[in-house]
């Protein structure tokens, strides 16, 4: 699992996640306005599968953050997938389940 967009090392952590497909990446911490260029174009890429949204509360606000996703452009089966079908998947790779 990573965390966070990797700042400044983003490049390099992206790197790591195209070359490691058994790695996830939890994005907090950031609005996705911030994301570096590669990693707002990987994210419902190359990523699609395995990046999870995660809040940073109380800093930034679920509604604020929502929006910021939205605005830059991911559709909403995106934001299905980084809201709540990635994690799922991922829990059910440490052989758990959300039911």
């Amino acid at each position: 699992m990573a965390a966070r967009p990797g700042w400044p090392w983003q490049t390099e952590t992206l790197a790591v996640l195209m070359h490691k497909r058994n790695i996830w990446y939890e994005l907090h911490g950031w609005s996705p306005k911030y994301h570096s260029a590669d990693l707002k174009h990987d994210i419902p890429r190359r990523l699609k599968d395995r990046v999870m949204f995660g809040g940073d509360y109380p800093l930034f606000g679920y509604e604020r953050l929502v929006k910021d996703w939205i605005g830059e452009g991911y559709t909403p089966e995106m934001r299905e997938k980084l809201f709540h079908r990635n994690a799922e998947a991922f829990a059910q790779t440490l052989g758990l389940s959300w039911t």
